[in-house]
């Protein structure tokens, strides 16, 4: 069974197996295509597999997402932020309307 996710431009592709068979989580991360250069980049970032913890094998997709974001997060392939204001107390009367 496979699962594709989409986070912040990056394509996350989980490769489930057999639960009677094995525990083995495939985890394959890419960029996702038109969100980068490809005569600078390749859209391979990174794969890497693990043996699913939890004994409920649907919550090996959860277990593997949350690994993925934080290798995401970690590498920061595109960060997104809001920039507050310094003056971050506004009133009803402050706006203009």
């Amino acid at each position: 069974m496979k699962a594709t996710l989409n986070y912040l431009d990056c394509i996350i592709n989980i490769d489930l197996p057999n639960p009677e068979e094995d525990n083995t989580v495939r985890v394959l991360i890419e960029r996702a295509p038109l969100t980068y250069d490809p005569e600078l980049y390749n859209a391979y970032l990174d794969h890497f597999q693990f043996s699913g913890e939890s004994q409920d094998p649907n919550n090996w997709i959860l277990e593997a997402i949350e690994v993925a974001i934080r290798f995401i997060k970690a590498r920061s392939c595109l960060s997104y932020y809001v920039e507050s204001s310094p003056n971050s107390e506004v009133s009803d009367t402050d706006i203009p309307f």
